[in-house]
């Protein structure tokens, strides 16, 4: 079986380097994206088995780019990874479409864990 391939979309780079190492060495094929634009093209360009984002992307509000993501790729999972964000935002993510969530900071198993649930559905 191919390697599952997940898009992380995070405007911090050292979030998105040491989360792709973790998901890496897990045996995950791991692409980023530091901004919104960077990530639509990362989905125009390639398929992905899960999107694993920060709700404050760079070049979009706060919910704008999960909402473009779930209508051009209704059945593509997105998992909610941020720090700064309030409940209400969540529960609106949840609403439009995500699928879980995590808080920052997160512990390299519980991330793990989460993802391979959300995969194996």
């Amino acid at each position: 079986m191919a390697p599952q391939k997940i898009l992380l979309i995070d405007q911090d780079p050292w979030v998105l380097c040491s989360l792709a190492s973790i998901l890496e060495r897990d045996g995950y094929l791991v692409a980023g994206a530091a901004h919104a634009e960077e990530a639509i093209l990362s989905l125009h360009e390639s398929s992905f088995d899960l999107v694993v984002m920060d709700l404050a992307a760079k070049g979009v509000s706060e919910l704008d780019l999960l909402s473009q993501i779930l209508m051009r790729h209704p059945s593509l999972p997105v998992m909610i990874l941020t720090a700064m964000v309030t409940h209400a935002a969540l529960e609106e993510a949840l609403k439009k479409g995500a699928v879980d969530y995590l808080i920052k900071p997160v512990e390299p198993a519980q991330i793990l864990y989460r993802i391979k649930k959300l995969l194996t559905n």
